[in-house]
């Protein structure tokens, strides 16, 4: 089971709530969740049967599935009939709500046939043996208003067993690995810009642009070691730069070895460290954007041929930051040149 693809909305049959006068412009009540839409499908037309007969084990299956966070669905019993989730339903996009409900392969269509959906389920669903699908990207529509993007995922599937231990069902759930897969795509551009850079002035353009673009960054300083003691070179949001700033040599300022600047301790100790909210330039600020920083995590930069460090800001506080984000700003590291 999968995302919508290339399937087209036109193609899909209507249901009676669908249906609409000529140049009827009433949008008609709004979308029920897919929990509202389960408690009210006439079951009893289906292989589930009655709602209140289902297997206790396929009834706290559908419930866990309905109140998952993540994209996760049924397909229930050999025709593999679909119940599913609102965040697997961005998934299904123009498919639902007309999907739930139905056997798989007559309400996905060619994406059922296409390679590694439906036949990954009926060979889980044979054998009773789980399988992790590799990344995959996805055409899903969300937003307000709706719209079409590509998103990366990675499903797992696994048996779903009746309370007479035999198998009833697949279920998929679907993780969105999107934010990973973009910083990581995101790194290697960073990488390759990185082995390209000959001059210091070099390396500080490509390190503090990516900075500012991969974290949303209100502030950004590169500082190195040059012996006598620290020079930065920083960016703020709302900075004007074009091209041919970019091209010129970029404004270096002096800072004292001073061990209350973020940067300094970062450089000297070769440690991280992460401020979620405060005045962590409090005591070295120059200016009042540096004074209206209140989150800034600082990172070490070590190399062969400098150390320095690296600082990233917010005029917000912000949540205990994620590993990814700091082990990902922590990769710049091994990369300087």
């Amino acid at each position: 089971m999968a995302g919508t693809g290339g399937v087209s909305s036109s193609a899909l049959p209507t249901t009676p709530a669908q249906q609409g006068r000529p140049g009827d412009s009433d949008p008609g009540p709004p979308a029920q969740g897919c929990a509202e839409l389960v408690r009210a499908f006439d079951w009893a037309r289906t292989v589930l049967g009655p709602r209140d007969r289902w297997d206790p084990a396929v009834r706290a299956t559908v419930q866990l599935l309905l109140d998952a966070p993540m994209p996760m669905a049924m397909a229930y019993g050999a025709g593999f009939l679909l119940v599913y989730n609102d965040a697997y339903a961005d998934l299904l996009g123009p498919l639902h709500p007309a999907a739930l409900g139905r056997p798989a392969a007559e309400a996905l269509g060619d994406l059922w046939s296409s390679p590694g959906a439906g036949e990954v389920i009926e060979e889980v669903y044979r054998t009773g043996r789980p399988f992790l699908e590799p990344e995959t990207q996805l055409t899903v529509t969300r937003g307000e208003p709706t719209r079409p993007e590509q998103a990366f995922f990675t499903r797992g599937h696994a048996v779903v067993r009746d309370s007479r231990g035999m198998v009833a069902g697949v279920l998929t759930v679907a993780a969105e690995t999107t934010q990973l897969t973009r910083r990581l795509q995101s790194l290697g551009e960073l990488t390759s810009r990185l082995a390209g850079a000959l001059t210091i002035d070099d390396v500080a353009r490509v390190v503090l642009a990516y900075a500012m673009a991969s974290f949303d960054v209100d502030h950004c300083a590169f500082a190195v070691d040059d012996g006598a003691g620290y020079r930065y070179v920083r960016r703020i949001r709302g900075e004007m730069l074009d091209e041919a700033d970019e091209r010129l040599p970029p404004v270096w300022k002096r800072i004292p070895a001073d061990v209350r600047a973020p940067l300094v301790a970062a450089a000297q100790a070769g440690r991280a460290s992460f401020t979620p909210d405060g005045e962590p330039l409090r005591h070295v600020a120059t200016d009042r954007h540096e004074r209206r920083i209140r989150a800034l995590a600082a990172l070490p930069l070590r190399a062969p041929s400098l150390s320095g460090a690296l600082t990233i800001g917010y005029r917000a506080a912000r949540q205990q930051e994620q590993h990814a984000r700091r082990i990902q700003a922590r990769l710049i590291v091994v990369r300087v040149p």
